[in-house]
């Protein structure tokens, strides 16, 4: 059985004619689309940091599973949100309504990146990132299907790190002896001091690691402190997994930096093994709100969909692939290997 939880909410409504404001990136403030009234909302620039050393937190709260329940404070209707939803319309008169953060159980967001790419430019921003793919077909270039465009903030959390690793093991790199080329292997032991900024770890259900890689980076120094104004209109949800999840994959992604630092120090290509140990010092880390749009659209029979940074276009995901394009490089490339074979046959 869930607990139902009953919130406060945020809520704007225009002092000119009543009606329900959101935030508008064109405006910087909340905008009234009916009176076209704006109220400016401040920036107040974020460069908090939370101790992660002596870090002591219950996440039991986070674990329990809840129905967040508030009252419209445009209609009254109740609005039911699910665990992870911290924003959301009401169904009933579409106002925005975003929950009071005082209410939040568990961590709460420090700071927020805010969508520098209005909505109406997504569409521009998402053909021209087809350009330069070549096994995209040139209809869908250009013309992009119809698609569904949803803005949303998802959580993530940055972690800062100080670490020192001692390491030994072996290493190899290719070499050219005369005709051929050997892969050589060599003995490594060392230590090395690597410094972390911002490493970015989503803790999103629409989002997956993978996919935010792709979108990378975002600016971090524009980071602002979190208001719930800017979360008017917009989907969003609070971090759907363990804070100490999310510290395990910080030290993941760090680690593997570390061993990609280590290859290229002793001018390596890769690894055969290596042991390390790794300390860290130093560390913090802040909940940032990140923002991406969604693309979602069908391309034949199939269905597709794109992930855009919202701050700078950068879109990642599965497109659609011309079969004759693949067709015509896979005959290139067999005609190709015939020729270096029948050259060969006839040098002999």
């Amino acid at each position: 059985m869930q607990n139902i939880n009953e919130l406060e909410s945020d809520f704007e409504k225009c002092e000119k004619c009543g009606s329900n404001m959101i935030y508008s990136i064109n405006h910087n403030g909340l905008h009234c689309s009916f009176c076209n009234s704006v109220k400016i909302v401040s920036d107040v620039p974020s460069s908090f940091r939370h101790s992660l050393n002596n870090f002591v937190h219950d996440e039991k709260k986070e674990e329990q599973k809840q129905v967040n329940l508030f009252k419209c404070e445009n209609c009254g209707a109740d609005i039911k949100l699910n665990n992870l939803q911290i924003s959301n319309k009401c169904p009933y008169c579409d106002s925005a309504n975003v929950m009071d953060i005082n209410e939040y159980q568990g961590l709460r967001p420090d700071s927020i990146i805010k969508f520098a790419i209005p909505s109406e430019s997504v569409g521009h921003y998402f053909k021209s990132s087809l350009k330069y793919k070549f096994f995209v077909p040139r209809a869908f270039k250009k013309q992009p299907a119809q698609s569904c465009i949803t803005a949303l903030y998802f959580p993530s959390f940055t972690f800062d790190a100080t670490t020192f690793t001692t390491y030994n093991g072996t290493l190899y790199r290719y070499e050219k002896s005369g005709d051929e080329t050997k892969k050589v292997n060599f003995y490594v032991k060392s230590n090395i001091q690597v410094q972390f900024d911002d490493v970015i770890v989503e803790s999103s259900s629409h989002i997956s690691q993978s996919m935010l890689n792709n979108i990378l980076p975002y600016n971090m120094t524009s980071k602002m402190q979190y208001k719930s104004e800017y979360l008017l209109g917009y989907i969003v949800e609070k971090h759907n997994d363990l804070f100490k999840n999310a510290v395990m994959s910080s030290n993941q992604i760090m680690e593997n930096q570390i061993v990609n630092y280590i290859v290229a120090r002793h001018n390596a290509v890769g690894v055969e093994h290596l042991n390390k140990v790794v300390n860290y010092s130093n560390r913090y880390y802040n909940y940032t709100i990140l923002p991406a749009y969604v693309i979602e659209y069908r391309y034949g029979k199939k269905s597709y969909k794109n992930y855009m940074n919202g701050q700078t276009g950068k879109v990642a995901g599965k497109l659609p692939v011309s079969p004759w394009k693949v067709s015509l490089v896979v005959f290139a490339v067999i005609a190709f290997i015939a020729c270096i074979i029948y050259a060969a046959l006839t040098n002999s």
